[in-house]
């Protein structure tokens, strides 16, 4: 058998003590409940999640923000469907700003970080966890490797429902100019360790490079289950195009929280 490399093996870690954390220790900041599904917005010791729950007990769970150590939310914002949250990590701050739209089925997340030292990403485990009551959450990744080097990816958890993830990797160049990194393959994966990782690069993420986006991602879901690959191909697109429309939206309506929020300046307009 082919030894695991010592960052697959810290990668291996964190994702087990993430999905301990996610069934036994999370603590619950915001919530909704949208036709059938309920959304959670939730940390534990180690991440910042938004957990999406089909009622049936099959849910998933979207990192916002990951600490390899302690995470500790300082502030938390809330305005309508809207999150500001402000986060005190062993890599630096993180800030993260969520918004969801009950019309489109879509929620949206964007967290930047300010590098505290050096940062090199070889033991983060990927974004999405699906979670279950047994061991072994079922389901199944529709994406190809096609749809996850645009940064896409389509999947369904047994008993719950689909979803679409979809990385706006547009929203990386910083990141990857400041790392010397690409992002050939960092949405993907095989189930049930799923999503995206940053990608490491030829340099470290350096607290000069200043305040980086480190994920820009979008998920739409919906609870039918398609099954044949005609309807998984309809389901894609139309949960593509719920994610388009609320882009759309939202630029038009310009939730993008001020910039002395997102770069340390006075806060004191944010979330009042």
């Amino acid at each position: 058998m082919e030894r695991m490399r010592k960052d697959e093996l810290a990668s291996a870690f964190w994702r087990i003590v993430q999905i301990e954390e996610l069934l036994s220790d999370r603590r619950r900041l915001w919530s909704r409940r949208i036709d059938d599904t309920n959304l959670d917005v939730v940390f534990t010791r180690s991440g910042l999640w938004i957990v999406l729950d089909w009622g049936s007990g099959a849910s998933a769970a979207f990192r916002a923000a990951f600490s390899p150590g302690a995470l500790t939310v300082k502030k938390c914002s809330v305005e309508g469907e809207s999150l500001l949250i402000d986060a005190d990590t062993r890599i630096g701050r993180q800030v993260c700003e969520i918004g969801v739209s009950r019309v489109d089925g879509v929620f949206t997340f964007r967290t930047v970080v300010f590098p505290r030292s050096y940062l090199t990403f070889e033991a983060w485990s990927r974004d999405i966890v699906p979670l279950a009551p047994s061991p072994q959450a079922d389901g199944v990744l529709h994406s190809s490797a096609e749809d996850h080097r645009a940064g896409q990816l389509h999947a369904s958890v047994a008993g719950g429902g689909s979803f679409l993830y979809v990385q706006e990797l547009s929203s990386l160049a910083a990141f990857c100019g400041a790392t010397r990194a690409t992002l050939a393959q960092n949405v993907g994966g095989d189930w049930p360790d799923i999503g995206f990782v940053p990608p490491r690069g030829r340099k470290a993420l350096s607290p000069s490079d200043g305040p980086t986006v480190l994920s820009h991602a979008h998920v739409a879901w919906t609870e039918a289950a398609a099954m044949t690959p005609g309807e998984l191909a309809e389901e894609q697109l139309a949960l593509l195009a719920a994610i388009y429309l609320e882009t759309g939206r939202a630029n038009a309506r310009g939730d993008v929280h001020a910039p002395d929020v997102w770069y340390g300046g006075s806060s004191g307009a944010a979330g009042q």
